[in-house]
């Protein structure tokens, strides 16, 4: 046996790997990797919901230096966060699975009291007040005798949209499902509550979020260099949002005359690598966030360019400029947002400062590690949820499936 041995593992789950260092005498222990995302987070109401894994691995260095794990298996914990302040309400342990593959979990999205998700590919209904399991696909084919045998197992072939969850069966028939009896019906059922999709993830580009201007009313806001407001003096008010490549540009106020944008005027100095904070939508493109009290745009922002970078985040008056509030966020990349009238809530992940070749690559995307951020939208105040910090975290209460 190897006694005292370094040893690095390189543990890559579904969406995130890292690096750990482990010193052991003659008895290898087994240790816990850090929390990762297997969906986009889900926001209803006053609560953030989060489904994710962790592995437990065992070292066994044996005779042979290449076979490093003896047993992996892997936890799926369904969190809820409160959006004021990014602290967990509870952390249900919905399975542990032996051998770690997670294939097939996922939020499809909520309606009323009922979170609708994919487990192993298996339709489930969870009570999104306690994180209990409140129906599977068998339960749902007990009480729906035409659906028995029909319910679909991808994603695909699943919805939510306001009317709630609607299911295409295996013989092409759509049904509503309704999230507090489970019974399946040809219209959607009538109840007052929207049915609440995921949000729109990008992954590492971040392009939804960004947009270079926006049109309010005869006024023209939007990010551009000195030489872009002087190319863009009298053309169409429909140019094209894309910003290019990341560069120092200022905010400007162009008025707009039948459909042509003109007079710009620098509003503010420059930032590095800007773009509009936008909300993508389903139906094309991005809605550019505006807020009032006072009318007001948001500036996401960089401190520097490259894998070391972190963004920020200005809340700019118009049609003045004055900066309300700039934050850092401390995140290198944003994943996806979920705004509402009190608060804005951000996911993404955040590289370290030196990331490690975790898979000789280099990728520093195989480093990074995810955070949760709930910002308020008067102050710039934020508070934040750590998923690498697992010696904090709180222990998952075991929640047996039906």
């Amino acid at each position: 046996m190897w006694s005292k041995l370094l040893a690095v593992l390189a543990l890559i789950t579904a969406t995130s790997a890292a690096v750990y260092y482990i010193w052991f005498d003659s008895t290898p222990s087994p240790f816990v990797t850090q929390a990762s995302s297997t969906s986009p987070p889900l926001r209803v109401g006053n609560r953030v919901y989060l489904l994710t894994t962790q592995s437990k691995l065992t070292p066994d260095f044996g005779d042979s230096p290449s076979n490093i794990l003896k047993d992996m298996e892997r936890f799926l914990d369904l969190w809820a966060f409160d959006t004021d302040n990014a602290k967990p309400v509870y952390r249900q342990r919905l399975r542990t699975i032996s051998g770690g593959n997670v294939l097939g979990y996922s939020f499809l999205g909520a309606h009323n009291q009922t979170l609708w998700l994919l487990l192993a590919s298996e339709l489930h209904a969870i009570n999104r007040e306690s994180g209990v399991v409140s129906g599977n696909a068998e339960k749902i084919g007990s009480l729906n005798p035409t659906l028995r045998s029909l319910i679909p197992t991808e994603q695909r072939y699943f919805e939510v949209n306001p009317e709630g969850l609607t299911i295409q069966a295996a013989d092409a028939r759509t049904w509503y499902l309704h999230p507090d009896t489970l019974i399946a019906s040809k219209t959607p059922p009538v109840i007052e509550s929207k049915g609440v999709p995921t949000p729109y993830v990008d992954p590492q580009s971040m392009d939804a979020f960004y947009k270079r201007g926006v049109n309010i009313g005869k006024r023209w806001l939007g990010l551009l260099t000195h030489k872009e407001s002087v190319d863009l003096n009298g053309m169409s008010s429909r140019y094209s949002q894309t910003l290019g490549a990341p560069t120092r540009r200022s905010l400007y106020a162009a008025d707009i005359t039948n459909e042509r944008i003109g007079n710009f005027k620098p509003i503010t100095e420059d930032f590095l690598a800007p773009g509009l904070l936008a909300e993508h939508r389903p139906t094309g493109g991005g809605a550019v966030i505006l807020r009032r009290n006072p009318d007001s745009v948001f500036i996401l922002h960089r401190d520097r360019l490259g894998q070391d970078g972190k963004l920020f985040l200005a809340r700019v008056a118009s049609p003045e400029g004055k900066i309300l509030w700039n934050t850092a966020l401390n995140l290198s990349i944003l994943q996806t947002i979920m705004p509402d009238d009190q608060s804005l809530l951000l996911f993404g992940r955040r590289y370290p400062t030196k990331a490690p070749n975790v898979d000789q690559s280099g990728d520093p995307y195989q480093a990074a590690h995810e955070i949760l951020i709930a910002l308020d939208w008067a102050t710039g105040t934020l508070k934040s949820f750590d998923f690498s910090d697992i010696e904090h975290h709180p222990a998952a209460t075991l929640n047996p499936l039906l």
